[in-house]
């Protein structure tokens, strides 16, 4: 519980401090995502994807292709933002951000269902299932909150959103162990076909070509968030 309490405040700490930032500029934030997006992949291959491999076997590909499907739903309606995807939007109808912030909490909420039962059965899976979901979490509300003032939403309405996604995680713990699913592989294997998107969608798109051309530098940063994951 005590980890699940540091995934809000750590989403309410950055998404206040956002929303508050007088100016805007991206560029200097491609190398921590991509960092961040190598993280995600290490912790889903290394941690994640062996121990849902290890619960269905065989049945695991069905599942990771149904989460990687249904992230494909989620950021159609999130319009990416949970792999810290950032357009201009001045223009964008009211429900626009509404619709952001809905897509990126089911998507949360999804995630968090097996953590009760990893709790129970499997600790160190917990701790580092739900370390992954904060390091995706932190880019996304980055994304959330600049897409919401440049949207032309109030104060309020940005840190309502803020509020509501970071008690998703929360709330998807309570539902998985309110209701008692024991689907925990079968979860996992969801999740991490929804992760496999996100990072790697996060390490290609990053530079904004077509060609996906990976300098050094990218590949240094790779590298280093994948040794994140193995060492911690």
């Amino acid at each position: 519980m005590t980890l699940l309490i540091i995934v809000v405040l750590a989403i309410l700490a950055l998404g206040t401090i956002l929303a508050y930032l007088p100016t805007f500029d991206y560029k200097y934030k491609k190398e921590i995502f991509v960092v961040c997006g190598a993280f995600i992949m290490g912790i889903n291959f290394l941690k994640i994807l062996p121990f849902g491999i290890l619960k269905i076997g065989e049945q695991a590909g069905l599942y990771l292709l149904l989460g990687f499907f249904i992230q494909l739903l989620f950021e159609k309606m999130s319009e990416g933002v949970e792999h810290g995807h950032i357009h201009h939007h001045h223009s964008a109808p009211p429900t626009f951000g509404f619709q952001i912030i809905l897509g990126l909490s089911l998507h949360s909420i999804l995630e968090a269902l097996p953590l009760a039962q990893l709790l129970q059965e499997e600790p160190e899976v917990f701790h580092k299932y739900l370390l992954g979901i904060l390091v995706h979490h932190l880019p996304a509300t980055l994304a959330l909150v600049s897409i919401l003032r440049l949207s032309g939403f109030s104060m309020k309405l940005v840190w309502a959103g803020i509020l509501f996604f970071s008690l998703s995680t929360p709330f998807g713990f309570w539902i998985g162990k309110s209701f008692s699913i024991n689907y925990v592989g079968e979860l996992l294997c969801i999740a991490s076909g929804s992760l496999m998107h996100i990072s790697t969608t996060v390490i290609f798109e990053t530079e904004g070509k077509k060609d996906h051309h990976f300098d050094w530098k990218k590949i240094f940063l790779i590298g280093f968030g994948i040794g994140l994951a193995f060492f911690i």
